[in-house]
């Protein structure tokens, strides 16, 4: 049994709802204001939030999501609403709800085979929640940061690595950066060089523009092995293009995707990114376990 908040201001519809839910496996714990949900999530051990944003008066379900993020990052949100907008679901997703359903005439789905529809959805991300919770960052108490060391001729690889690592972003158990998160105005080298020794893991993106590159191989490159070897972080090669990598200094680090199959040479790239963010996530549950 999964106990998850609902906050609504239809108290009726969460009420005609509880058993319908205990019987598919949840537990509902009701908050129609937005204190009322603060307060269970300060006492309560939840697996899940199930978020109207249309509340009553002045109240703001989206600010009430920010807030998650900022309290219980990992916590996955599930939006739940009669009236859908285009820009509220944007917003949604930026702000780290994991799904956006609409409600039939502000009710859950009714017909049998939309209820387990629905219920099998809400299982499945609150599940791929408990078991991110579960093996994450509590040892540590944070995400785990990266960084990423590339070249920008990879840009477009790296930021499709960026995509399939955001759920684990989004569940609590990394950050990333790279410095394109460098903002107008700011002492570049002083940034990379902050985040580089600070870092619990280093990712290399290797490619022939890579290993051509001073910058990354004479500084990045450098200081990694270096933190490496100190078992300051953990350095990951991912062969991004068909390159002589082996016989650069990290040649003997186990690269990503398996067997260092350079991420070009899959017939579908798709497949070679989720390779690469599972051996990414299995990494980073190990050291959220035990720190260095």
């Amino acid at each position: 049994m999964k106990t998850i908040l609902w906050l609504d201001d239809n108290e009726k519809l969460i009420d005609s709802s509880t058993d319908i839910f205990r019987e598919n496996g949840f537990q509902v714990l009701k908050a129609t204001t937005i204190s009322r949900a603060l307060s269970i999530l300060r006492s309560q051990k939840l697996d899940g939030v199930l978020l109207d944003i249309r509340l009553q008066g002045e109240e703001d379900g989206l600010e009430f999501l920010q807030e998650i993020q900022l309290r219980h990052p990992a916590l996955k949100v599930v939006v739940f609403t009669a009236y859908p907008d285009y820009y509220d679901q944007i917003l949604a997703q930026r702000f780290g709800a994991s799904v956006y359903f609409q409600k039939i005439r502000k009710l859950i789905p009714v017909k049998p085979i939309k209820l387990r529809r629905f219920f099998a959805a809400l299982h499945q991300v609150f599940e791929d929640a408990s078991e991110c919770l579960q093996a994450g960052p509590s040892a540590l108490g944070r995400p785990l940061s990266i960084f990423c060391s590339y070249s920008h001729r990879d840009a477009k690889l790296r930021n499709k690595l960026d995509d399939h690592l955001s759920n684990l972003k989004r569940l609590g158990l990394i950050s990333i950066w790279h410095d394109r998160e460098i903002f107008p105005g700011e002492e570049w080298a002083g940034e990379i060089d902050q985040h580089l020794n600070t870092s619990d893991i280093i990712l290399l993106l290797v490619s022939a523009s890579f290993l051509a590159s001073n910058y990354c191989n004479d500084i990045e490159v450098k200081t990694a092995l270096h933190r490496h070897s100190l078992g300051q972080a953990r350095v990951i090669p991912v062969i991004l293009r068909p390159v002589d990598w082996q016989s650069a200094p990290f040649g003997k680090l186990q690269a990503l995707p398996t067997d260092g199959k350079p991420v070009t040479r899959w017939v579908d790239r798709e497949e070679a990114f989720l390779n690469i963010a599972h051996g990414i996530r299995r990494v980073a549950e190990e050291i959220s376990q035990h720190p260095y």
